[in-house]
């Protein structure tokens, strides 16, 4: 899926190219964001353009007659070259919403605020691991959809780049049965990724000083072969040493698994 991503993204790009030298980016990232949702309400509708047999002259006259009128040109552009791969339903609604993010990246780019952009997205995933009764608001289908917005709305607007806040709120219009809190962070891996760079959350008992927070950037990208953001978060239930997750790949040096370590091997 990561290999699929960045093909479908530089196809893609000297449609945001244009869209850009145009001015009309934003309207392109919020009308991309808008066809996944419509996308993952309509099975039948997503079940048609991911359909392999049909020709892609035949799923881009649907998307002109679905969006033509409504849909900047260069929006119908890359719904069509999506639908064009061959990809599961699924998949495709998850490139249409990855497109639409990076739209959105590319404009917080432009302006100066990717790297904000990043630490916001990543600070509001661990604030949602943490506050397991926001997370449960946020995700609770039985809330009125608006209000579930406005609550982030409270959170985060005037506080946080307007990508954050566009972001966020697509994603608890569309949870598409994900953990918000992992939709949230997956958006912020996007934006490193958009800045060339690994996202790497870093668990510690206390906090790390310059230089070891240099070293351990420096470990990293040479472990991994590109540069590394490092979002530190202080847990002291780790006890001492050091616990590094990136993506799905745990490091986990604390004192605290060397200690159950060593409890099992005398047990």
């Amino acid at each position: 899926m990561a290999d699929l991503s960045r093909d479908v993204v530089e196809e893609a790009r000297p449609a945001f190219e244009r869209a850009a030298a145009e001015g009309v980016l934003a309207r392109v990232a919020e009308e991309l964001l808008a066809v996944s949702g419509i996308l993952t309400a309509e099975l039948s509708l997503r079940r048609v353009l991911a359909d392999p047999s049909l020709p892609a002259e035949v799923k881009r006259g649907l998307l002109d007659d679905l969006l033509v009128g409504k849909a900047h040109e260069l929006t119908i552009e890359l719904v069509g070259q999506v639908s064009a791969r061959r990809v599961r339903p699924v998949v495709l609604v998850d490139l249409v919403e990855q497109l639409g993010a990076q739209a959105l990246l590319m404009l917080s780019e432009a302006e100066g605020t990717l790297d904000d952009t990043e630490d916001e997205l990543f600070r509001f995933s661990r604030l949602l691991v943490a506050e397991s009764a926001l997370r449960l608001a946020l995700d609770d289908a039985s809330v009125p959809l608006d209000r579930r917005v406005a609550v982030v709305d409270a959170l985060l607007e005037g506080k946080v780049t307007p990508a954050t806040l566009q972001l966020v709120r697509h994603v608890v219009r569309n949870p598409r049965g994900r953990p918000l809190e992992r939709a949230v962070e997956g958006l912020a891996e996007l934006a490193a990724a958009a800045r060339g760079t690994l996202l790497a959350e870093v668990r510690t008992a206390l906090p790390l000083d310059p230089a070891r927070h240099e070293e351990l950037r420096a470990a990293l990208g040479a472990l991994k072969d590109r540069p590394v953001d490092l979002h530190l978060v202080e847990d002291p239930s780790i006890m001492g040493g050091v616990v590094v997750r990136i993506g799905d790949e745990l490091i986990d040096g604390s004192l605290r698994r060397q200690f159950e370590q060593a409890r099992r091997e005398l047990e």
